[in-house]
């Protein structure tokens, strides 16, 4: 099908047709052709969550859409010239992510094309998008990665790199929202959310140093897959990111490009299947748990990539001329049923069982055929140990455990000895389980073998067995037995000394393989008993951390019981360097009961050239016997020790046990006749014991009398010292205070005084001012004077003089003015003779008074005037200034009238 742009600017759906899968699977195949018959490639590609949904990106930025549900296809508006990535929203149903070659995301709904946001802050464009819960989108380039929440398209965190340093792959983990980080060095971080803290590293090493392509997971959240090259697989355990399974593909498989897993139906998340597209273009579907290539697909051309729905059956591969094949995979991942299940006859139960039974058998086969001991040590030999989940599974298997619970139930019923009683003390763990666990299979193996009661070091033996089959204690019980049995032979036959034989062997092989390092030890009087059988008697867990000593029992529990001796020989050719530096015996017996770091690959790769290439006189094979597993229904009877010697110990212990017991009675007769001694002797002990308490009592109390008359005598002391020091002190004080007291009064006197002047100079001020106040007003009568003398002159009728009159007195004016009334009115005009002779007198006195305030005003100025005379004479001359004022003004009035009457006349 030919998917053709449209010729609007607009949203045009078309229909298509989709028609039934071929034989090879194949549902549609896309393409985008032009007119001109050019070919347009298809580069990206992503399905919607509903599986109903695919949106197609080619490399001219034109994205279509593809609805399965409606057969419709439609092309968006062009939003970019470029496509770097494509990817559905999980949150927003119509909405899908588009990345550009400048670093930009564009969120664009499919169903209008319009763009919703753009989430700005990437340099390089963005080659990974991941999704989490509450809205939170994380997006990767080469240079940084940054956590988005796209419900309101903000930026919340930036993870940024120096530049030596680049990203390969950036992901949420399913389920914990956790964040996984690859770099170009292939180190693996694992960060917190929400505080992005470091919660895990996983180096390289791990798996071996392959370089990753391309790491997914499982929708549970349980299971990694790191796909690396050339063309490896590792399966990782996310709950503790140990590895699970290292897989090599086939040879044909050449080069691995990318890795997912396939969404099956009714699966719950745990994805079993894994898509590996290699380096030739085919996509081969795998199987982890059978370890079997399932299906290829090939198709016409190269694939370059592809992309499974999760909801839906389609399966879209991008092939590398440009076109788009869209395959049903149920065609691919249906595994052929070898084995068909018998046709029950009837709906008896007895037919049920015996299906369930053939069911058991053939589950039981394939097991036995998987654990085979040989692809056991191609596993071990590939991925160095075995996955810790299927550990006590292999473990039983390689000590073919009878699992006898009959017989083991009769052992715990029957159990008679109580051993190791101070176990509890002797080995404080704060695991109480582990520790109730320890002692119920020490009880056990006493039980089955009573010799086991007087071998001390049977604890540190056992212990780390206990912690590998934990909660399983028949199994844990079979194997220490079968352990035993085989791998600690002749260890008891000196019993209680040393096994000289085995240690001889050590000997003998570390004498061929490093004969140096062996006179050095000669040398310093360090035998076998020091180098050899510490390391022998704890299993290796004293000098091995508890993960190298379950990586190096895989190998001693695959291989010959020779195997463990080897591993003995090889520690001490590695620690040769520490151990020429140790100078006596504490030091080594010190060092062979301590942990010390060591690679357990190096120990197990030299443990086995030593297997190897040891020469066959003087090899621990052929003095040990070969594996015997326990039989079905029995235990076998532990015989490998001195039972004579035992015999007699434990006689030997009876009897210093009777001995014991003996001194024991002894010693209760002897403190019950010493209780009667003492009931005789009570009385008088009693009252020696009372004179002599009241004897001490006198001398406490005669003791407590002195020291308190010495504290009195010594408080009287302090106190006279006190008083003379508080009687000087007083005096101080005394004089102090004088000298304040006359402070204060010199102070006081000097604020009186100051405040006398400020009065003085204040009532100074104020006359000042009433004395300019005068002055000011008697300017302003004498101007006023000066106008009211120019305005009766003006008034006067020509000819009257107002010359001054000679130097006076007023009364002789007064009465001048009453003889001249007396006269005027003899006349026969006399009213206006009077008004005349009035006028000219009240003019007069006008003029003696202003002359009076011109001679005060002079003398003031030459300073020639008492002050206190000077202010009752400007008191004086301001009753008279008004006084006359009151007269001039009657003057002017009369005048006035004499003027009117002549006008009338």
């Amino acid at each position: 099908m030919n998917l053709n742009l449209s010729k609007q600017n607009r949203i045009y759906k078309k229909l298509f047709d989709l028609k039934p899968p071929q034989r090879n699977g194949l549902i549609l195949n896309l393409h985008h052709t032009e007119q001109n018959s050019q070919k347009i490639r298809f580069i990206n590609s992503s399905f919607h969550k509903s599986g109903q949904f695919l949106v197609l990106a080619d490399n001219e930025g034109n994205i279509f859409v593809i609805d399965f549900s409606s057969h419709k296809f439609w092309n968006l508006p062009r939003i970019l010239n470029s496509c770097t990535i494509i990817k559905f929203s999980h949150f927003k149903e119509n909405e899908i992510l588009v990345g550009a070659h400048t670093g930009r995301i564009s969120v664009v709904d499919i169903q209008t094309g319009f763009l919703s946001a753009e989430l700005v802050g990437h340099e390089c464009p963005v080659s990974y998008v991941s999704f989490a819960s509450d809205f939170l989108c994380l997006t990767s380039s080469i240079n940084e990665a940054i956590l988005w929440n796209l419900e309101t398209n903000t930026k919340i965190q930036v993870l940024n790199l120096t530049h030596s340093c680049t990203l390969k792959y950036v992901s949420f983990i399913p389920v914990t929202n956790d964040i996984l980080t690859c770099f170009n060095d292939d180190c693996i971080q694992i960060w917190q959310f929400g505080t992005f803290e470091v919660k895990n590293n996983i180096p390289p090493l791990v798996w071996f140093n392959h370089e990753v392509k391309n790491i997914t997971f499982t929708l549970d959240g349980k299971i990694m897959v790191l796909g690396c090259r050339p063309h490896h697989l590792a399966l990782f355990l996310l709950s503790t990111f140990k590895l699970l399974k290292f897989i090599t593909l086939p040879e044909y498989v050449q080069t691995l490009k990318h890795v997912d897993f396939v969404p099956q139906p009714n699966d719950g998340g745990s994805n079993k299947l894994v898509a590996v597209l290699s380096g030739r273009g085919s996509v081969h579907f795998y199987d982890f748990e059978q370890n079997i290539i399932v299906s290829e697909l090939v198709a016409d051309y190269e694939i370059s990539k592809y992309d499974f729905s999760h909801k839906s059956n389609f399966f879209v591969c991008l092939l590398c001329s440009g076109d788009v094949n869209i395959y049903d995979v149920v065609h691919y991942i249906v595994v052929p049923v070898k084995l068909r299940a018998v046709r029950a006859e009837t709906p008896g139960r007895s037919v049920r069982l015996k299906k369930c039974l053939e069911k058991m058998g053939v589950v039981k086969e394939k097991i036995r055929e998987i654990l085979e001991i040989e692809k056991l040590r191609m596993i071990l030999k590939e991925c160095g140990e075995y996955p810790d989940s299927y550990r006590k599974k292999i473990w039983e298997h390689l000590l073919e455990l009878p699992n006898n619970k009959r017989q083991y139930n009769a052992i715990i019923n029957n159990r008679m000895i109580i051993s190791f009683d101070g176990l509890y003390q002797k080995y404080p763990l704060q695991d109480k389980r582990c520790l109730k666990n320890l002692k119920q299979l020490l009880d056990n193996l006493v039980t089955w073998c009573p010799f086991f009661f007087h071998v001390d070091y049977l604890p540190l033996f056992v212990f780390p067995f206990v912690k590998v089959f934990a909660n399983k204690p028949l199994t844990c019980f079979e194997a220490v037995c079968t352990i035993i049995i085989n791998w600690c032979q002749f260890w008891f036959e000196y019993f209680p000394l040393p096994p000289i034989n085995i240690l001889a062997m050590v000997e003998n092989v570390l004498m061929e393989h490093d004969p140096e390092l062996l006179d050095h030890l000669t040398k310093k009087n360090i035998t076998a008993e020091i180098y050899a059988w510490p390391i022998l008697k704890t299993t290796f867990s004293e000098i091995l951390a508890a993960p190298s000593w379950r990586v190096f029992w895989d190998h001693v529990l695959t291989n010959e019981p020779s195997f463990l001796l080897c591993g003995v020989v090889a520690y001490n050719i590695l620690h040769r360097a520490v151990l020429f530096s140790l100078k006596d015996e504490k030091q080594f017996r010190c060092f062979y009961n301590t942990h010390h770091p060591v690679d357990v690959k190096r120990l197990l790769a030299k443990s086995y050239q030593i297997l190897a290439n040891t020469s066959a006189s003087i090899h621990p094979r052929q003095y040990l016997n070969m594996f015997q597993k326990i039989k079905m229904g029995e235990y076998p009877n532990f015989c490998d020790y001195p039972k004579t010697i035992v015999d007699m110990k434990a006689a030997k212990s009876r009897e210093m046990t009777e001995e014991a017991g003996k001194l024991k009675r002894d010693e209760v007769d002897l403190f019950r006749q010493r209780l009667v001694s003492l009931d005789r002797l009570q009385d008088f002990g009693v009252q020696e014991e009372e004179n002599r308490r009241i004897l001490e009592m006198e001398n406490a109390i005669r003791k407590q009398l002195l020291e308190e008359q010495d504290r009195v005598q010594t408080h009287y002391e302090r106190i006279a010292k006190l008083r003379e020091q508080f009687n000087a002190e007083d005096k101080v004080v005394a004089s102090l205070k004088n000298k304040i007291a006359k402070e204060e009064q010199k102070k006081s006197r000097q604020k009186y005084l100051n405040s006398l002047l400020n009065d003085v100079s204040f009532q100074k001020k104020e006359k000042d001012y009433e004395l300019t106040k005068v002055e000011d007003e008697l300017l302003r009568n004498y101007s006023q004077l000066l106008k009211n003398k120019y305005k009766i002159e003006k008034l006067l009728p020509d000819g009257t003089s107002t010359s001054t009159t000679p130097a006076s007195t007023i009364d002789k004016h007064q009465q001048d003015l009453a003889n001249e009334i007396r006269t005027v009115s003899s006349f026969d005009k006399p009213q206006t003779y009077l008004k005349d002779l009035n006028l000219t007198t009240g003019l007069e006195a006008m003029d003696n008074l202003i002359k009076k305030i011109e001679d005060e005003l002079e003398k003031e100025k030459r300073g020639v005037v008492d002050e206190s005379a000077a202010n009752r004479r400007v008191l004086e001359l301001q009753v008279e200034t008004r006084e006359l004022a009151a007269e001039v003004n009657n003057l002017i009035k009369l005048l006035a009238e004499s003027r009117s009457v002549e006008l009338n006349e």
